[in-house]
C-alpha cells in the first residue's frame, strides 16, 4: 500500500540562525546537522524525492554532494520570522510534478531515524488522515508549563495560584502522561502544505516517540545532547554489529 502513493521530503535549511548562527551546518557526532535530516529521509525508503529548500549555494551544493536535490528560495523567504509553512507552497508550486505526501524534516530533530518516518507515514496511510505529527512524553515536571505571571506592585512576580491545583503536591506516577510536540516528524498530504492550511483543523493523527530521541537546538548545549546522543545511537549498533558477527 505505500508504494501506491508517492512521496517527497522538504528539508527546510537556510543559512543563518537567530539563536545559534549557521546551526544546520554546525558539525554533530562529526557530521553537519543537514546530513543527519538527509541520512534519516534516505534511511526511511519512502521518498520519491528528497529536496533541501535553502537560500545558500553553499548548503545547496552540500546536498548536491549527499545526492539529492536543492532548491534556492529568495532571502525574502528566509527571514527570522518566515515559518516553515510560509516556505512550503513556494517549494511545491516549483516542482515539476505532485506528490500524495510530502513530509517535513527538520535539520534540527537529528534523533529521528528512518524507521520512525516509515512507521509513521505507514500509520498515515493505513488509517487514510490528513496528516501525523510526532510526540513525546512532556519533559516538564507533571507536564506542566506556562509564562510567568506579570510583575507586582512591588515590582516582583509572585507564583501565588500560579501551579494548577489539580497537580499540586502529587508525583508524576499520580497524573496521567502529559505529551509535548517533539519536532521529528510532520508528515501530511500535499494539499495541506501547498494551500498553508492551519493543519491543526485537519485530521491529525500522533505518532508517539521515546522522549531520548527528543532534542530541540537552539544553543550549544543542545548541540552537545545531540552529540552524546547521535554517538550512542550508532556507535552502539556497530558495536553490537561487530559482537553479533564475531559470535559467528
Amino acid at each position: 500500500m505505500l508504494r501506491s502513493r508517492t512521496f517527497t521530503c522538504v528539508i527546510p535549511a537556510k543559512s543563518n540562525s537567530t539563536g545559534l548562527n549557521g546551526k544546520n551546518m554546525r558539525t554533530v557526532a562529526g557530521r553537519p546537522l543537514l546530513y543527519w535530516a538527509i541520512k534519516h529521509a534516505q534511511d526511511s525508503g519512502i521518498h520519491d524525492r528528497i529536496i533541501v529548500s535553502t537560500d545558500s549555494t553553499d548548503i545547496g551544493k552540500y546536498a548536491e554532494s549527499q545526492d539529492v536535490e536543492y532548491q534556492l528560495r529568495p532571502t525574502s523567504l528566509a527571514t527570522p520570522d518566515v515559518t516553515v509553512p510560509d516556505i512550503m507552497p513556494y517549494v511545491l508550486g516549483r516542482l515539476d510534478k505532485k506528490y500524495d505526501y510530502v513530509q517535513v524534516l527538520e535539520p534540527t530533530a537529528p534523533l529521528v531515524e528512518g524507521v520512525d518516518i516509515l512507521k509513521a507515514a505507514l500509520k498515515l496511510i493505513n488509517n487514510q488522515y490528513d496528516m501525523i505529527i510526532s510526540v513525546c512524553p512532556a519533559t516538564a515536571p507533571l507536564g506542566y508549563a506556562a509564562p510567568l505571571p506579570g510583575v507586582n506592585g512591588n515590582g516582583l512576580v509572585s507564583l501565588r495560584d500560579w501551579f494548577p491545583e489539580a497537580l499540586r503536591h502529587k508525583n508524576r506516577q499520580q497524573c496521567k502522561t502529559f505529551y509535548q510536540l517533539d519536532g521529528n516528524i510532520y508528515i501530511a498530504k500535499s494539499h495541506v502544505w501547498k494551500d498553508k492550511m492551519d493543519y491543526w483543523n485537519t485530521n491529525i493523527l500522533p505518532y508517539i516517540m521515546p522522549i531520548n530521541k527528543y532534542v530541540d537546538i537552539d544553543d550549544e548545549t543542545d548541540l552537545q545532547i545531540a552529540d552524546m546522543r547521535l554517538r550512542e545511537m550508532y556507535d552502539g549498533k556497530t558495536k553490537s554489529f561487530l559482537k553479533n558477527l564475531f559470535r559467528l
